[in-house]
């Protein structure tokens, strides 16, 4: 039997050695560190699929381009960013939700302000796309305002965001760490984290909507199916030391990190979802089907969800239902 095994898992290797590699974009980023394990731990070869990710360290910027342009298949994003971007012109396939910010994301206030005297002011934000739109409603909403009683000003580069805080251009920020963290540091008011409101801003795996179409679909779930025995794996306490040396080596290499306790904070920031709770989110009626009907709802009363789209035109979880099925 164990020969039989063993020619059984030889001829899934030769069959995966001959198909075509498909290309994961991956950035410096706690979220993507499932993508890293998939690959050092070899489940994707396991699996019978070939893998190659794509580092581009903290250059987002570079990813996306690359992604936008083909040069790489499958990339991670926040839900409410690839929703922008579809309806931005960027036709694309949102396939899973793999995790959700767990307090990564912050807003903050100046010294002496308060979220209900913030009509009329500006609020820096390091996106404005409906994924950073839809947590700031969140917090703005409980102090009885929205978007439309303030200014949203784009800041790309979170150093920048965070100098213009600083020097009291801005009444507001929302940013991610460590740049959110120096703001604290210099006075802010730490009000309201993505942690605060769970679920708020959902992250996962996305492709080419026209490179989408040619996939096979058992690709598609095979490299989801990697990428949830990775999440259940980096769950599981006994694999922290080996997790560790991947996440400095691989995730957190462009910044040298090295530092256990630094790591483990980003980590916190971060929910990663493990197979069960995947299966739970992405079945019919489940948490990420409200959450799009929610974002739906929302776009649509800033103006910013075209009448004849649809969000099945933009999201297709069937693969991610079947991986968590297996």
């Amino acid at each position: 039997m164990k020969k039989i095994a063993s020619l059984g898992l030889s001829l899934l290797l030769t069959i995966a050695a001959q198909a075509e590699t498909y290309k994961f974009a991956a950035t410096e980023w706690a979220g993507l560190a499932g993508v890293h394990v998939a690959d050092a731990k070899g489940f994707w070869k396991q699996l019978g699929v070939n893998v190659e990710v794509v580092d581009f360290g903290d250059d987002t910027e570079a990813s996306q381009n690359s992604f936008n342009k083909g040069h790489t298949d499958f990339a991670c994003d926040m839900l409410g960013t690839w929703v922008g971007r579809h309806l931005g012109g960027t036709k694309v396939k949102f396939i899973a939700e793999l995790n959700w910010s767990n307090g990564g994301d912050k807003f903050i206030l100046a010294a002496g302000e308060k979220v209900e005297g913030l009509k009329g002011k500006k609020i820096g934000v390091y996106d404005d796309g409906p994924a950073v739109k839809f947590f700031a409603n969140q917090v703005l909403a409980k102090a009885g305002l929205s978007l439309s009683d303030v200014t949203l000003v784009a800041v790309e580069d979170p150093n920048a965001l965070t100098e213009n805080f600083i020097t009291k251009r801005l009444s507001a920020i929302i940013n991610y760490d460590p740049e959110a963290a120096r703001a604290a540091k210099a006075g802010g008011s730490v009000v309201a984290t993505t942690a605060t409101y769970p679920g708020c801003m959902p992250e996962g795996v996305a492709v080419l909507a026209e490179r989408y179409a040619k996939m096979p679909k058992e690709d598609v779930v095979k490299i989801l199916q990697g990428l949830v025995m990775a999440q259940d794996w980096i769950a599981d306490p006994a694999n922290e030391k080996e997790l560790y040396v991947i996440l400095k080596s691989k995730t957190f290499a462009a910044s040298k990190i090295t530092d256990d306790a630094e790591i483990r904070d980003m980590m916190s920031a971060v929910k990663l979802h493990g197979k069960a709770s995947l299966a739970e989110i992405h079945k019919a009626g489940g948490v990420f089907e409200k959450f799009t009907t929610e974002l739906q709802v929302f776009l649509a009363k800033t103006g910013e969800w075209p009448a004849g789209v649809a969000m099945s035109d933009i999201v297709d979880i069937s693969a991610m239902q079947e991986a968590t099925n297996k």
